[in-house]
């Protein structure tokens, strides 16, 4: 990793297929370093998509289930 390097993470902290209550590693990184400098995060909502509308209705769907335990 050089002084200029920059990296790029995707991922979709909903899609975890761990045992409930197991923390996934994108979740855990996203808490460990949502205050460290130079570190950036951006979330993306049913309001970026561009594709059908079935579409942004699915993900409001599932966003809506989302914190259900």
């Amino acid at each position: 990793m050089g002084k200029s390097a920059k990296f790029l993470l995707t991922g979709d902290p909903g899609q975890v297929d761990l045992p409930r209550h197991t923390i996934s590693g994108l979740k855990e990184a996203l808490l460990v370093l949502k205050d460290v400098d130079g570190v950036g995060m951006v979330y993306l909502d049913e309001k970026d998509v561009i594709r059908h509308k079935l579409v942004k209705k699915i993900i409001s769907a599932y966003k809506s289930i989302e914190n259900i335990d």
